[in-house]
């Protein structure tokens, strides 16, 4: 079915451009240049195309691999010669498919913001993160829109795009947490070698590298993995389980904007946490750290 119009096209971007809108207006420290999100969103959208042809490479590199357990009725359903495989089957695809959007969308986050200066607030990487997943659920509304018609597009925009958008308000408070740690570490390493502090155990933030993607992950597969399920009460407990993660990303990043903040700040009080000396050994008369490592260890 091709249901191309700009009518279509129009309803397919207009919710992701809404919810893109109300995060950006929550960024309240210091708003992101519009640049830097257009090219995120760009590059969310961007990403979907490789995505696409990656997962439908996994779907049937899988169908081929479970050939002798699986039969298919006209209108395409699938029935299995064992339970393992009516489990396994889904379950490898449903992994393989968001394994391989998260780490595009982490990709297209990451990359162009590591570097930036633009990141010095708490917020942004949640900014960052909503708007890369929201231009990654904007491309596949418009595909699902232009195959399916009204009412594929209905369901995705209700389903698929919320899941898109807290999936990016996690990736993003990871992001955050784990620069905020990793230039703690840098500070915490430089002051060692200055000999102002003997660290015994040192500051971490390879977990919150690891939580960056596999939270996502874990929270698109789930509810992915329930909706390939031919169940009244699974689709029951998805829509319901679906609108009640929606509605608590909405609190949370009400919350997060309420909280933001210069990110050095809060990476500073992590040593002053851990170490309550050393503002006292190295605070100059101006009552700077000279100890302080360079710039763009903290992006400020």
């Amino acid at each position: 079915m091709n249901c191309f119009s700009l009518e279509i096209s129009l309803a397919a971007v207009l919710p992701a451009l809404a919810l893109a809108g109300y995060v950006f207006f929550r960024d309240r420290v210091e708003k992101e240049p519009w640049w830097l999100l257009a090219l995120l969103f760009a590059l969310g959208a961007v990403v979907y195309v490789p995505g696409y042809f990656a997962c439908r490479g996994i779907a049937g590199g899988l169908d081929a691999l479970f050939a002798s357990q699986i039969t298919y009725d006209l209108q395409g359903n699938p029935t299995y010669a064992a339970p393992w495989a009516e489990f396994l089957h889904p379950a490898l695809v449903v992994l393989g498919t968001v394994l391989v959007q998260e780490i595009l969308k982490w990709l297209a986050m990451f990359l162009p913001t590591f570097r930036s200066r633009q990141f010095n607030c708490l917020f942004d990487g949640v900014v960052y993160g909503v708007f890369t997943a929201l231009g990654f659920g904007t491309a596949e509304n418009l595909l699902y829109a232009w195959q399916g018609g009204w009412d594929a597009l209905l369901l995705r925009s209700l389903t698929t795009l919320p899941g898109h958008l807290y999936c990016g308000v996690v990736m993003g408070c990871c992001y955050t947490l784990w620069l905020l740690y990793r230039t703690a570490k840098q500070a915490e390493k430089h002051y060692e070698n200055l000999g102002l502090v003997q660290v015994r155990k040192p500051i971490h933030s390879g977990v919150w590298f690891i939580t960056m993607l596999l939270l996502p992950v874990a929270l698109h597969g789930s509810y992915a993995l329930v909706g390939t399920f031919r169940s009244g009460v699974l689709d029951a407990v998805y829509y319901v389980c679906n609108g009640a993660l929606f509605v608590l990303c909405m609190l949370a990043v009400r919350r997060l904007s309420a909280q933001d903040a210069y990110r050095g700040r809060y990476a500073d009080a992590l040593l002053d946490q851990k170490y309550p000396q050393i503002r006292d050994l190295c605070t100059d008369v101006e009552g700077e750290l000279p100890g302080k490592p360079p710039k763009e260890a903290d992006h400020e």
